[in-house]
């Protein structure tokens, strides 16, 4: 790893070095040759006033004309400058447009129909040009309608299955089930259209606010885009705005707040309606003041949907039906967050701080399941207490 840093480092030092002397030789080039013209105006100007063909009053216009006659010299530096700027930003615009999928667009079985489950089996998965596999040997299963949470350290592979069950990638052992049916059998497009996504950095482009609401559902009425607005909880704030639904918000949202930019894309989730939703790591970027109003947007977000919650939070996770651990690409613990905690795992290392200082939400969900893991904890150490600690099943 030094040695490919080392590489990239010196490539990038000797491409900034040639960029710095290509305008450095242009710049001089322009220069000597306007100081050149210059002093051959003012020489031959001379001679002509010495032998009377030409008044000094004329070779003073010469001269104050002369510094006009170098200006498209001087411009086309700036051209050149712009030009080389250009040339690099249109490469990666062909680059992208000239992309073709890795996947067909379409074919493949329809997913209307099918019950919104989802399996991994035995997935192996590593990134290409990866050193390490991402998951090895990743087995799960999330019912339809259930509420499952994924927790676990940096690193440990929740993203990735966010990017395989958008078909971003194709595992290269095991399978993925969606309904029953191996993902690779079904119709990509429809698949991703099954699945709505609630990431830590909202997507959002140039436009009004209308426009980012209904990216997911472009027919969709406005009566609608204003109902899943309100489910939201970002109605209001968009009313505020000097034009509401018609507001520009710029490039990514530049113009509103994490907050705001987090509750448009839980709007624009409602408004697609999808059986699947992930929520991978929503509430991460968010401040406290907007932490509460954003969770309960999210609780009428997951109703009636199979959810995957991708999170580092205890808040985000502590009411989930079921939580799953994942470490080095695979499920290591597995329970309700009143079970784990009660374990001395790798749960309770990761969440367990995050209980005591509080960090929960003052929602009935997540205050009564911290309340009830700290009451059978107390309850199990106190029963405990002088006794020697029972053997697991598999060692018995």
């Amino acid at each position: 790893m030094p040695a490919r840093l080392a590489e990239h480092a010196q490539a990038l030092a000797r491409n900034t070095f040639w960029v710095l002397g290509a305008s450095l030789l242009t710049r001089a080039i322009t220069d000597l040759g306007t100081a050149l013209g210059a002093a051959a105006a003012l020489a031959l100007g001379a001679w002509r006033v010495a032998h009377g063909e030409m008044s000094v009053a004329a070779l003073l216009i010469v001269l104050m004309a002369g510094t006009e006659i170098f200006r498209p010299l001087r411009d086309l530096r700036t051209v050149l400058h712009q030009g080389m700027l250009g040339q690099s930003a249109a490469a990666g615009i062909f680059s992208l447009l000239e992309a073709r999928p890795s996947l067909p667009p379409s074919g493949g079985l329809p997913v209307r129909g099918l019950t919104p489950s989802v399996e991994f089996s035995d997935v192996r998965f590593a990134y290409p040009g990866g050193r390490g596999a991402a998951h090895e040997g990743l087995s799960f299963r999330v019912a339809a309608g259930e509420r499952v949470g994924i927790v676990g350290p940096s690193g440990a592979g929740k993203s990735s299955i966010v990017r395989l069950l958008l078909r971003e990638y194709d595992p290269q052992a095991g399978r993925l089930l969606f309904g029953g049916k191996d993902l690779r059998t079904l119709d990509a497009e429809a698949l991703r259209a099954s699945i709505a996504v609630v990431a830590q950095d909202a997507v959002l482009f140039e436009g009004t606010v209308a426009e980012n609401l209904c990216l997911g559902r472009p027919e969709a009425s406005r009566a609608e885009i204003e109902a899943a607005a309100r489910a939201a909880n970002a109605h209001e704030f968009i009313l505020a705005l000097p034009d509401a639904y018609e507001t520009r918000i710029g490039e990514r949202g530049a113009r509103l707040s994490g907050g705001q930019r987090q509750r448009l894309a839980i709007a624009r989730a409602l408004l697609l309606d999808a059986p699947i939703l992930i929520l991978d790591e929503a509430l991460s970027s968010v401040d406290a003041e907007n932490e509460a109003v954003i969770q309960q947007a999210l609780e009428r977000l997951m109703e009636n949907r199979t959810t995957l919650i991708l999170a580092h939070r205890l808040s985000s996770v502590i009411s989930a039906d079921r939580i799953l651990v994942l470490a080095a690409g695979r499920i290591v613990e597995e329970g309700t967050h009143a079970a784990l905690m009660r374990e001395d795992g790798l749960y309770r290392r990761l969440m367990g701080g995050q209980a005591e200082e509080g960090d929960v939400l003052d929602h009935p969900a997540r205050a009564a399941a911290l309340e009830t893991a700290s009451a059978e904890a107390a309850g199990a150490e106190s029963a405990g207490a002088g006794q020697p600690r029972p053997l697991d099943e598999d060692a018995a």
